[in-house]
């Protein structure tokens, strides 16, 4: 399970609206100096993400909490959200390629260009509905597991 830190900032409806600070490794790293990211890191400072879910443990406004994740969740969605449109994009290219030389007999990028776009647009939209659907998943769903004292 990953771990992350967050602070609750809002309550409504037996939710919690929690934030975390963003960690950047790069603190911890021996080559933070001559790295690219390590810069990135310092310039954009750091950043907070926003997460909901359900009150299990009679949180307050300002109470610090230690929030869960499964690793195949984080797994899953990154596979959708990353990969799922770049594969569409190069099948659908490819299909574009195969169909222009059949059906057409022309070799011209147009076709290529327009069916990976396509490919591109329809792996979106099934990321999209994928979210929707997993969206009350608890297998997907960030777990309070300890509240801790400050």
């Amino acid at each position: 399970m990953i771990e992350e830190v967050a602070t609750v900032i809002d309550i409504h409806d037996g939710q919690v609206l929690l934030e975390a600070q963003r960690q950047s490794t790069c603190g911890t790293c021996a080559a933070k100096t001559g790295c690219g990211t390590a810069v990135f890191a310092k310039t954009l400072g750091k950043k907070s993400s926003q997460i909901t879910t359900i009150n299990t443990l009679n949180l307050q406004v300002g109470d610090r909490v230690l929030v869960g994740l499964h690793e195949n969740a984080l797994l899953l969605g990154s596979f959708m959200v990353y990969l799922i449109p770049i594969i569409g994009l190069f099948v659908f290219a490819l299909i574009g390629q195969w169909f222009s030389q059949q059906w057409l007999n022309v070799e011209n990028e147009l076709w290529i260009i327009g069916f990976a776009t396509a490919g591109f647009i329809l792996a979106l939209s099934f990321v999209k509905k994928f979210n929707r659907k997993i969206k009350n998943d608890s297998r997907f769903q960030p777990v309070l597991l300890k509240k801790l004292i400050s």
